[in-house]
């Protein structure tokens, strides 16, 4: 199967933290994208964000809370300008 590149996309994951968001996150940044990555756990995403310091961008955050979106959400315009695709994989 033929992988398209993600370069100059910018890409915001929610669920970040582990499992499946961790994962997209890291494929995501390793075929180019721009991540802003997004979870609860700061810990857990600071190391994230260290597999791949220019690539991904990290940000706490619980996606049931309206604001702390809003906020993510700003971090990333303000950091890449804008965001081209949202993934949300919460475990809710």
């Amino acid at each position: 199967m033929r992988h398209k590149p993600l370069d100059q996309q910018v890409i915001v994951v929610f669920g970040a933290s582990s499992g499946i968001g961790r994962a997209t996150a890291l494929l995501a940044a390793a075929r180019g994208a721009t991540v802003v990555g997004a979870g609860r756990d700061r810990d857990a995403l600071d190391s994230l964000a260290a597999e791949a310091p220019d690539r991904i961008t990290v940000g706490v955050a619980d996606a049931a809370d309206a604001k702390q979106v809003a906020s993510i959400a700003a971090l990333a315009v303000e950091r890449h300008g804008r965001v081209r695709r949202v993934v949300s994989n919460l475990k809710r």
